[in-house]
Formats: structure tokens, sequence, C-alpha cells
């Protein structure tokens, strides 16, 4: 039932601003490169 979350690298928590979103994201592509 979990689907793709359950298999998900990463998990994006979007509770707070859209600069702290931002900032998250930032964390997840600087990773990917």
């Amino acid at each position: 039932k979990g689907g793709p979350i359950a298999i998900a690298d990463f998990t994006i928590i979007n509770e707070s601003s859209l600069e702290n979103l931002r900032k998250e994201v930032g964390k997840v592509i600087s990773k990917l490169r």
C-alpha cells in the first residue's frame, strides 16, 4: 500500500515556510549530484 513512499530514498518535509522548503529541496538535489 505504501507504493512510492515506501521505496523513496529521500523525504522532503513541507511544514514550514517556502524558504525552508527550498533549503530542503536544495539538500536533496546536492546529494543527487
